[in-house]
């Protein structure tokens, strides 16, 4: 499958109001928001997130309410410029309690996994999966052993922003944020939102990648 042809996430649904946002530094009108190609609506009864492109009669994946949005949207419905500089998302986290067969549910939907790691060990190992969709990812994570009972459901997990740097960021919602750190990705940091930020998800901002010099 192309992949201009695969579905392309762009809209997340949010459990938290819209308050809780505007205080990490998002410009909110109407209850909505937006960061590069994703919308994303505050208030909602439960996380959710829909696609465009994908087939009516794509099967759901197991946990999250799934939606596919046809409908033009208003390009001046939701903000798209923000005090805290978000510009991107970098990577929705989806947790999951059987990887495999979340997997294999978002490849049926029509998205691709493009790579994957083992973290930790014993029996804190955990699995990550790795799914593009549209400039964004889905990072699906899960345990390394599914659950005995062959019970398992899916969540959003989180959300990650990609901001130039962390000045502005820090001038709206330093009373929010935890201790910027190095990330996994060389020449990159990230930062999360303390739990007290009340978001219903979890939620980090990182600094852009880092172009590689042709002589490297």
């Amino acid at each position: 499958m192309e992949e201009s042809s695969r579905p392309r996430l762009t809209d997340l649904m949010l459990p938290s109001g819209p308050d809780a946002w505007a205080a990490l530094g998002f410009a909110i009108r109407d209850d909505c928001f937006k960061v590069g190609a994703i919308t994303f609506t505050a208030g909602s009864a439960e996380c959710r997130w829909a696609f465009d492109g994908c087939s009516p009669a794509a099967p759901l994946i197991t946990g999250i309410s799934t939606a596919s949005l046809r409908v033009p949207r208003d390009p001046q419905a939701a903000p798209t410029a923000h005090p805290n500089q978000a510009f991107k998302v970098d990577h929705v986290v989806v947790a999951t309690e059987d990887v495999a067969r979340t997997r294999v549910e978002l490849e049926v939907f029509g998205l691709e996994a493009r790579g994957g790691r083992s973290v930790g060990e014993g029996s804190e190992q955990r699995t990550q999966l790795f799914f593009w969709t549209g400039d964004s990812l889905i990072e699906l994570v899960g345990p390394a052993r599914a659950r005995d009972d062959g019970e398992y459901e899916a969540r959003i997990w989180g959300v990650t922003f990609v901001v130039p740097d962390f000045r502005s960021l820090d001038s709206v919602a330093g009373q929010l944020l935890g201790e910027v750190s190095e990330a996994i990705q060389s020449g990159r940091q990230i930062v999360t939102v303390r739990r007290d930020a009340a978001l219903g998800l979890a939620v980090a901002f990182m600094t852009p990648h880092v172009k590689q010099s042709s002589s490297e």
